[in-house]
């Protein structure tokens, strides 16, 4: 797809995995886990996910979002979408990672995946001109 850049957010637990344990079941109730498969990124594109590696997106019960969702939605809303990406991420790194430790006693690690063709200018970029 041709595109001058593109930006996703996922707040999705792709590891396989939910709060209640793994995501499917056998038919003898064993579970089944999915290990999620590291993809090279191309182009203008950068990758806001909820979580690292095989960690569980959780809930922030009290306003009722998901924690990444929570986050991301207030630190764009304070701003007005005026935040370079790198702030961004910043916020959002630090905040679940408080929260999700605080609240369920669990690690929620958010990450940030971007192509090797655009190395640090990501950081730079807002999703508004000004």
């Amino acid at each position: 797809m041709k595109t001058l850049s593109a930006t996703v957010f996922l707040d999705a637990c792709f590891s396989g995995k939910s709060s209640e344990g793994a995501l499917a079941a056998l038919m003898d109730g064993a579970g089944i886990e999915i290990t999620p498969r590291e993809e090279s990124l191309y182009g203008n594109l950068v990758v806001f996910s909820a979580t690292s590696e095989s960690e569980i997106a959780y809930p922030f019960e009290e306003k009722q979002h998901r924690m990444f969702t929570y986050f991301l939605l207030k630190k764009l809303q304070e701003t007005e979408g005026n935040v370079t990406y790198f702030d961004l991420a910043g916020y959002v790194i630090d905040n679940v990672k408080s929260h999700a430790f605080d609240i369920n006693r669990k690690t929620q690690t958010p990450k940030v995946q971007t192509s090797h063709d655009i190395t640090d200018s990501w950081k730079t970029w807002k999703l508004i001109k000004r």
